[in-house]
């Protein structure tokens, strides 16, 4: 609105003596009206369409109370960039009359706008979205080197432009995906909670836009760290005769030992009961019909008995566990169990991991209870604060499944 300019009337004589200072006032507060120290916050684009640049602005507002599971459908050739700072107009001029190779098209997208004299920030976002007909490295360079000069390095993140299924149609048909800012390393089929914005221009609905709140793993295979660890298992085969005795030098918390046996499927006659029975380090027991031999020695003196009776057998080995703490020397262990004729000697960690809250298995969101410290079994060099692959152990029920083990991998 023009301003009505007052003529400025000097009187004559001893006034105009007295104060010579007033008209110097009087021209001070002209050349502050019409300078560049006199600012106004600008109202609004309906008062200066013609020095707005392009762009499309919207009043968005979040669906629901909490974050919603989509997937991803399609990957545009598209560059995106989140901004966290206000944008001049100069600048997104600049910016929009950027010339690229293979460059169709820069849209600039505001949520919630705030307009200023000259430039504009987003309330909720904004956007400049970069539109190729194809993407390599070499386009997102250019378009990094573009916003780094004209920006600065630390006022955006740069994204790609995807494409994701909502779980129910928002607005009627057509309205069951989402266009969504997401990560360089994201492939097709990745899930994702998103905050799920409605766009609205004037009253009516201009569709939807979604921001990632997090990725959501697929499993079973996920990342997880490692956060404690209890104890070391040991395992081994036992094939034929040991020496259990030679065990007991070892300081543990638990041993499980299943004895090898020799498996019948038929009842033997007492006297050959008897005969068997009566060699060391052997048990016999009958059951179902059915002949078990558990031994610890006089392998070749039972076998020896059969043989000689023409009584087919099957030989079953054995097995042992043992539980020990944390600081045990493995190399002492290890040179015990082969000592005492156990072979395959394998050692790993029992410990806990921290894990996200949730996962996707065969399609499905399932919920992991005690995320943050739950039970694992790992690798014998692994150590706290490592990360590490688990694979998650399932039961389903159901329709429902459940997370009940993980093992590193």
């Amino acid at each position: 609105m023009a301003k009505r300019k007052k003529r400025l009337r000097v009187k004559e004589g001893k006034d105009s003596g007295k104060n010579p200072s007033r008209f110097m006032i009087y021209l001070m507060i002209a050349a502050m009206l019409f300078s560049g120290f006199y600012m106004l916050r600008w109202g609004g684009p309906e008062k200066e369409n013609k020095s707005l640049p392009s762009m499309e602005t919207y009043d968005v507002r979040q669906v629901g109370n909490a974050s919603i599971l989509t997937s991803v459908r399609d990957i545009g050739t598209e560059i995106v960039a989140e901004i966290n700072t206000p944008l001049s107009f100069e600048t997104i001029r600049d910016i929009q009359n950027t010339s690229l190779d293979g460059l169709k098209r820069i849209t600039l997208e505001v949520g919630n706008p705030v307009f200023y004299e000259s430039a504009i920030e987003g309330r909720t976002y904004l956007l400049l979205r970069f539109t190729f007909d194809e993407l390599d490295d070499n386009r997102t360079n250019s378009v990094k080197n573009i916003l780094n000069s004209k920006l600065g390095t630390n006022n955006y993140e740069l994204l790609r432009g995807c494409m994701g299924s909502l779980p129910v149609n928002i607005s009627g048909p057509g309205t069951d995906r989402v266009y969504f800012p997401c990560g360089f390393d994201t492939e097709k089929d990745d899930y994702f909670r998103i905050f799920l914005l409605k766009k609205t221009k004037d009253g009516l609905f201009e569709g939807t836009i979604g921001f990632v709140e997090k990725k959501i793993g697929i499993g079973p295979v996920i990342d997880a760290d490692v956060v404690n660890i209890t104890n070391i298992l040991a395992q081994g085969i036992i094939e034929s005769d040991f020496y259990p005795e030679r065990l007991y030098r070892i300081n543990t918390s638990d041993m499980e030992i299943l004895p090898p046996r020799v498996l019948i499927n038929k009842t033997l006659k007492d006297e050959i009961l008897e005969e068997i029975d009566s060699l060391p380090g052997v048990d016999v027991r009958t059951e179902d019909n059915k002949t078990i031999i558990s031994f610890n020695s006089s392998h070749e003196n039972i076998t020896r008995i059969l043989e000689i009776e023409n009584i087919p057998y099957k030989l079953e080995t054995g097995y042992l566990a043992l539980t020990l703490p944390e600081n045990t020397s493995v190399s002492f262990i290890n040179y015990t169990l082969n000592e005492a004729r156990i072979s395959n000697i394998t050692f790993e960690k029992t410990g806990s991991v921290s894990l996200p809250e949730e996962v996707i298995i065969d399609g499905k969101l399932v919920t992991i209870p005690n995320n943050d410290r739950f039970n694992a079994l790992l690798k014998i060099d692994t150590e706290i604060d490592d990360r590490i692959n688990v694979s998650l152990n399932s039961l389903e029920y159901g329709d429902q499944i459940f997370i009940v083990g993980a093992e590193e991998i």
